[in-house]
């Protein structure tokens, strides 16, 4: 009997704890949506009402970390880009202090800043 009633203990403590588990859904079609020598542009899908998101960059593909956390919107500007550099990025969803599984990655190659003018000459000043 003592074993009967552990084990209905078990499954119902199961069962609760199963009832108050929200799966996080990781954004998708995270794309690259503009650029210059000054910035990049990111968006992605999620429709989750109440998440945050979080954005992962880095310099190689795989090697993202954490750069913008509590993101309010499924777009986000990176500004402190440098020119001439390839920049990887990622973004997950964070729900209640859950966060979702990474969305694919996009990368972008910052151009580099053109070069000043050269050979000018004044022909006249007023």
């Amino acid at each position: 009997m003592k074993q009967a009633v552990l084990f209905l203990f078990l499954l119902s403590s199961l069962v609760l704890s199963a009832q108050t588990v929200k799966v996080v859904r990781r954004p998708r079609s995270m794309a690259i949506t503009g650029g210059s020598t000054h910035q990049v542009a990111l968006s992605w899908n999620d429709t989750t009402a109440g998440v945050t998101f979080n954005i992962y960059r880095g310099t190689a593909q795989g090697n993202e970390t954490l750069y913008a956390t509590g993101q309010p919107s499924a777009s986000y500007t990176d500004t402190s880009v440098v020119g001439g550099t390839t920049y990887w990025y990622y973004v997950t969803a964070v729900l209640n202090g859950d966060e979702s599984a990474g969305s694919n990655e996009v990368s972008a190659s910052v151009p580099s800043n053109p070069p000043p003018p050269s050979g000018l000459t004044v022909t006249s000043v007023k």
